[in-house]
């Protein structure tokens, strides 16, 4: 698959390795930003990994990707690698998900994890588009709109105070009803 687009993976290699291969990629002009997450296992999952995703800077072909990944297990007779690489049209998604926000997980999967990760957890090319992405992911997913009227209500403001206040926008207007009457919250 020749691509362009924004890929991520799971990544089993050594942060060394990692973070040296990534650099030689952006500094060859391949890529222009990368940002991975160190992970650990979740109770159905086997072992430690890396949630990674990298920008291209120019079409990619994905099989070269996988080779410039293999990296030598003197532990074992199979080497450390990434798995599958993934378009991955959703920046916010991806950061959400690798962050396993928990108001994130729970409205996008019905999934309780168990652990959870900081934004300072992420290791990145460039620090302040990483920022800026983690920002992103916050403020412009939909996800928000409904942990954002959840923390005003354990804040202790009325409904008429969150609208009075405005914080609801008049397209909200029906859904944050729907949220207040499903909560037993009065205006």
């Amino acid at each position: 698959m020749l691509t362009q687009v924004k890929l991520s993976n799971i990544s089993y290699n050594t942060d060394d390795f990692l973070i040296h291969q990534l650099d030689e990629l952006k500094n060859s002009g391949k890529i222009c930003y990368w940002a991975y997450i160190n992970h650990q296992p979740e109770e159905s999952e086997k072992k430690k990994h890396k949630h990674l995703i990298l920008f291209p800077d120019t079409r990619l072909q994905t099989h070269d990707l996988d080779k410039h990944f293999i990296e030598e297990d003197k532990t074992s007779d199979k080497p450390l690698k990434c798995m599958l690489w993934t378009k991955t049209s959703s920046i916010n998604d991806w950061y959400l998900y690798a962050l396993h926000d928990a108001s994130y997980m729970k409205l996008k999967y019905g999934e309780d994890v168990k652990i959870h990760y900081r934004n300072e957890d992420f290791i990145s090319s460039d620090e302040d588009i990483t920022n800026d992405l983690i920002y992103n992911a916050y403020h412009l997913n939909t996800f928000w709109k409904s942990t954002k009227w959840q923390k005003f209500v354990n804040d202790g403001l009325s409904a008429a105070d969150i609208v009075k206040r405005g914080y609801i926008a008049p397209s909200e207007m029906v859904a944050f009803h729907h949220f207040i009457q499903v909560i037993g919250l009065s205006m």
